[in-house]
């Protein structure tokens, strides 16, 4: 089936034949172009090339045209023009019986389902393909047993240790007491589990493959990637006792506490240090004076050196109690002198350390040090507090599971925590 469209002039005495929709072969001659032409398209695309005795009938037209190399080429050019124009329309007219769920008479090849709702079958198939991208199982992450890096399950293979392809690449160069090996290797223990005896874990591609050309893995702890876990006797150090035993400070905190209900109008005992989160902001930081102060090899720092690393502001509409403060904040003596008989029997830098009872007995049994109650500051302007977390994506009311405050110790200049109570 072929659309036809008519084109009707006033001076014209009969119109042009039906212009075909269908290409014409490229050899078509100029003058049959021209019965396929209207006035209108010859004159719009020739008209600085005819006078106006020419433009006057179709007759006179075809007598110039015929007469005139440069108009048969102006001929051609509408021709090709209004071919474009013709297949731009149907397609135009396809489009909207797609649309409108209807198809023209003669175009059967037209996908008549074009736009229309997807029936069940595909909208449970489409569901159950996103569900396996995204669901539970699909975001399941493993820890590879070779590198210890945490990857999605679909990155990793599960295999017997006693199966994996020159294992003996695996195996420490040099022996450390707190290494666990696995069979002789050294693995990520933690990933390592057995079924009838034989142990088997997570290994992923990439630890996989380097292993099957015998080369050891370039992440592996082999490859002398292994730290291994912080001791306990580290691990257990709040805020201040690490400053206490630091070497280097590289930045300051900014504690602020507040209620975690807003517009509270006292503390809330139920919920007192439920949890902390917070934000990094980089500033100059006065290094010079806190090196003096920390002068000579006598260790831990004296609780003075808390003041100059640590601020801490309280909002709320009272003054808080002093036991309520958070236990992040407190310091045991003990604590700080096993830390410290660890560093200087493991760590060179602190071999030359010497543990002074003077300054131990500078600090409180299990309590808030005196020097950082005495830069404790209060303020009751809570507007300012939220004008401060304005940027938070989730409101403080909404999300009470925050993460450690341990993870945000980075090596930047100032740290500012915000504490919920």
């Amino acid at each position: 089936m072929t659309y036809f469209e008519f084109y009707l002039s006033e001076r014209d005495d009969y119109t042009c034949l039906p212009f075909p929709l269908t290409a014409m072969s490229s050899n078509i001659d100029t003058m049959e172009m021209v019965q396929y032409l209207t006035k209108k398209d010859i004159i719009t695309e020739a008209g600085s090339l005819l006078t106006s005795l020419e433009k006057r009938t179709r007759a006179s037209l075809i007598s110039a045209i015929s007469q005139s190399q440069e108009l048969q080429l102006a001929v051609r050019d509408a021709y090709h023009r209004k071919q474009e124009h013709q297949q731009g329309e149907k397609e135009r007219q396809l489009k909207r019986a797609r649309f409108d769920n209807t198809v023209p008479s003669g175009e059967e090849d037209v996908d008549s389902d074009f736009l229309k709702n997807p029936n069940d079958d595909i909208k449970r198939r489409v569901l159950a393909g996103f569900i396996d991208r995204s669901g539970n199982v699909a975001t399941t992450v493993v820890i590879c047993m070779c590198c210890a890096r945490e990857l999605a399950v679909q990155e990793v293979q599960r295999i017997f240790v006693d199966e994996l392809p020159n294992r003996c690449l695996l195996r420490p160069v040099v022996r450390h007491n707190a290494q666990n090996l696995v069979q002789g290797l050294l693995l990520h223990t933690t990933s390592v589990s057995e079924d009838d005896g034989r142990q088997y874990g997570p290994i992923c591609h990439d630890c996989f493959d380097d292993l099957l050309v015998d080369n050891i893995p370039v992440h592996s702890l082999a490859n002398g990637l292994w730290v291994g876990a912080v001791p306990d006797v580290l691990s257990i150090l709040n805020l201040p006792e690490r400053l206490l035993v630091a070497l280097f400070f590289p930045a300051v905190y900014v504690i602020k506490l507040y209620p975690q209900r807003k517009g509270a109008k006292q503390w809330d005992s139920m919920s007192l240090n439920s949890g902390v989160r917070g934000n990094v902001s980089t500033y100059q930081l006065n290094s010079p004076d806190i090196a003096r102060m920390i002068e000579g090899d006598l260790m831990p720092h004296k609780p003075a050196v808390l003041a100059a690393t640590v601020a801490i502001t309280i909002i709320g509409p009272s003054k808080l109690p002093v036991k309520s403060l958070p236990s992040l904040l407190s310091v045991s003596r003990h604590r700080v002198k096993a830390a410290l008989l660890f560093l200087k029997r493991e760590n060179h830098l602190y071999r030359n350390v010497v543990i002074s009872d003077a300054n131990l007995s500078l600090l409180p049994e299990d309590g808030v040090p005196e020097d950082l109650l005495s830069v404790v500051k209060y303020s009751d302007q809570q507007s300012l507090l939220e004008q401060e977390h304005a940027g938070y994506v989730v409101g403080d009311d909404e999300d009470n599971g925050l993460s450690s405050l341990y993870s945000l110790f980075r090596s930047l200049k100032v740290y500012r925590f915000t504490f919920y109570l």
